[in-house]
């Protein structure tokens, strides 16, 4: 598990309290900090998970979003869940969007206050940034949305 580091890292941790975070963020040892630094940006990128990543790979993440055929953003997800149903040719009504996370929820409200966490997750906040400003600029008809476990590649 790729993830695996930083689980049994933050194991008995009390995620409710910001100082706990914090403090374990920046004591955190090497192969905790890059699991945790710019994950949607690495996996874009790069060839391995250990494969550390900078803002000279936000461009290829950006060139290799734009290939797929849909992308779907949290910010919209009605969005993706109608950009799905067009290129599987269903209603989409009929695909169920999960709800948030709350747990997660809480624990990104946190981790926002915590600059050690922007370092952390830098290139993903500039790459989001891009994605976020191509969604709104979009042509009618036409989705580009963000980098989603559920994104399909074009063909």
């Amino acid at each position: 598990m790729i993830l695996g580091p930083a689980v049994e890292y933050f194991r008995d941790a009390n995620l409710e309290q910001v100082d706990t975070i914090k403090s374990l963020l920046k004591k955190a040892p090497p192969q905790v900090q890059n699991v945790l630094s710019s994950p949607v940006t690495r996996q874009l990128t790069t060839t391995s998970p250990e494969q550390r990543v900078s803002r000279r790979e936000i461009a290829p993440a950006i060139d290799l979003l734009s290939r797929f055929a849909v992308v779907g953003h949290s910010a919209d997800p009605v969005a993706f869940q109608e950009a799905i149903g067009q290129l599987l040719n269903i209603p989409a009504d009929d695909l169920a969007i999960p709800p948030p996370q709350m747990l997660i929820e809480g624990i990104a409200e946190r981790l926002r206050s915590i600059p050690v966490a922007e370092t952390l997750l830098e290139e993903d906040l500039i790459f989001d940034h891009y994605v976020r400003q191509a969604m709104s600029t979009a042509q009618p008809g036409v989705r580009s949305k963000d980098a989603s476990p559920h994104a399909a590649p074009a063909n």
